[in-house]
């Protein structure tokens, strides 16, 4: 019950999932994964097809679990979401690494024009 409550979904405990929207099977689902409270925790767009309130929930638990020093890695195409956490260290990746870094450094508008250009090339591209 405290992780369904964690992601707002202790008042439909009792539903079965068939009853439960789809953004609301995938929190319950979250719910479910932190039951052994792992210490890494793999993410793949952890709020596709969930209404507002339910990324809300997500991403205020995202924070938590941070807080709490677990090791989150999240695939996540949503820079906006990637920028609700404090000082993420991200990965931009291309067909290939393109950068690492702060997300306050990279995910500029700038940044990511250049680097999802057809023709930039990497470093490693270029050795």
């Amino acid at each position: 019950m405290e992780q369904l409550q964690r992601v707002g979904m202790a008042e439909k405990a009792q539903r079965r999932m068939g009853q439960l929207s789809g953004g609301e099977q995938q929190r319950v689902l979250f719910a479910q994964a932190l039951l052994d409270a792992p210490k890494l925790i793999f993410l793949d767009e952890p709020t596709t097809g969930m209404d507002e309130q339910g990324v809300q929930f997500i991403e205020k638990l995202i924070s938590e679990l941070v807080a709490e020093q677990r090791t989150l890695v999240a695939v996540l195409h949503d820079a906006s979401t990637v920028l609700t956490l404090p000082n993420p260290l991200v990965h931009i990746v291309n067909r290939g690494l393109l950068r690492s870094g702060l997300a306050s450094e990279l995910l500029q508008a700038d940044q990511l024009s250049t680097l999802y250009q057809p023709n930039y090339i990497t470093k490693s591209e270029v050795a």
